[in-house]
């Protein structure tokens, strides 16, 4: 959480930018672990919807 706050008070402008290519570097790694991300969450939905046991005849499905 340290490195994300960092990485968007230096984009930002309001911190000094880390040297060289860093910033740019450490961008292009947190846009790749932010689609990661949500790429393994549209996979963790989509497994739990389809191993979810169906409800048979006559069975009372209670919400919530």
């Amino acid at each position: 959480m340290v490195g994300a706050g960092y990485l968007t008070l230096a984009t930002a402008g309001a911190v000094l930018p880390l040297l060289g290519d860093a910033l740019l570097v450490s961008r292009i790694g947190a846009g790749a672990f932010a689609v990661y991300g949500i790429a393994l969450t549209v996979a963790a939905r989509s497994y739990g919807q389809r191993t979810r046991p169906s409800p048979r005849a006559g069975d009372h499905v209670h919400p919530g």
